[in-house]
């Protein structure tokens, strides 16, 4: 099953969902129990049931093993770190994209709700922390990801951060969201586990959220207008060097059921029967990033996708 195919169903779903959804309640604007409800229903529709559709499919349950053989270590401490200095360092990627829309005197929407008391940002840690943590790491790095690790580690990484940069339909925040695909795809790449990334993922949409929270009253908003800027200009280095001891921390570990599909691979792309023959194409498949590219562009799926992105991505835009 073609993975563009699935990301076409999680759009479609989520849009046809949005509707009813704004047809039924169509006051609900507010960061209340029912806008939060919402949230959770269109994350697990949208993403987790066509990534179940697409595992089933495939019957490749290797690709959201997440805690087999994980350990407590400063790895996943390090993650925490990582997911930090990756909010900051998309917000550094964000600001010449946000200053050329004001430049045009086009408004760029807030994209966290107004956080002004304890229960919604309860809601916000659970719909807009946790959910997508565990829901996009399956769909992107636990599916996408390893459905490109055919052609190589390197487009692997690249075109499931592309595509998890189109997903999000956001012009504004592509570039960001981009850098944030490749450090998280690099965590999985890394150590086989998707938990390391959830756990980053998770901290990126979690210091959003606590930022949002913070700056509902006047005292958070100077607190953080203080050290925000520090925090910004300190993310790049702090990011380099944390993705650093990250690979020094762990080893790629085996996936609970590799063996088996190493050896549907074996079945999928022979040749002939000669072994030296066969390992040839493995190595022309496993290092072509051209042909990574032709499979991307070829399937008529990514161009659903693409025109999409334009029109719901650059919405701002048309305003």
């Amino acid at each position: 099953m073609n993975v563009c195919f699935i990301l076409v169903i999680s759009v479609i779903s989520q849009l046809g969902l949005s509707l009813i959804m704004g047809w039924l309640l169509p006051e609900v604007t507010e960061a209340g129990f029912l806008y939060y409800f919402q949230l959770a229903l269109l994350s697990f529709v949208s993403v987790c049931i066509p990534a179940y559709l697409y595992l089933r499919d495939e019957k490749r349950k290797y690709f959201t093993d997440c805690f087999q053989g994980v350990k407590p270590s400063k790895a996943i401490a390090v993650c925490i770190g990582i997911g930090l200095a990756g909010q900051y360092t998309g917000v550094l990627c964000n600001l010449p994209v946000n200053l050329l829309f004001y430049s045009f005197g086009i408004e760029i929407p807030n994209k966290v709700p107004e956080i002004t008391n304890f229960a919604s940002y309860l809601g916000a840690v659970v719909t807009m922390c946790v959910l997508p943590a565990v829901f996009e790491e399956v769909m992107f790095r636990g599916i996408v990801l390893n459905y490109f690790r055919q052609f190589g580690k390197k487009s692997a990484i690249l075109f499931s951060s592309l595509l998890f940069a189109i997903m999000h339909f956001d012009i504004t925040n592509f570039l960001a969201t981009f850098i944030l695909g490749i450090v998280l795809a690099v965590l999985v790449c890394r150590s086989n586990r998707t938990v390391y990334s959830m756990i980053a993922h998770f901290t990126v949409n979690f210091t959003s959220v606590t930022t949002a929270f913070i700056m509902s009253s006047e005292l958070g908003m100077d607190f953080l207008m203080d050290i925000q800027f520090v925090l910004i200009a300190v993310a790049v280095p702090v990011l380099i060097y944390l993705m650093g001891i990250f690979k020094a921390s762990v080893s790629p570990l085996p996936y609970k059921d590799q063996e088996q599909y190493e050896m549907i691979v074996e079945k999928i792309y022979p040749i002939n029967e000669e072994n030296s023959i066969r390992i040839v194409e493995h190595d022309i498949r496993e290092n072509n990033m051209g042909m990574a590219f032709k499979k991307l562009y070829g399937s008529v799926y990514f161009y659903i996708i693409f025109v999409l992105f334009i029109v719901l991505g650059g919405a701002v835009l048309w305003k």
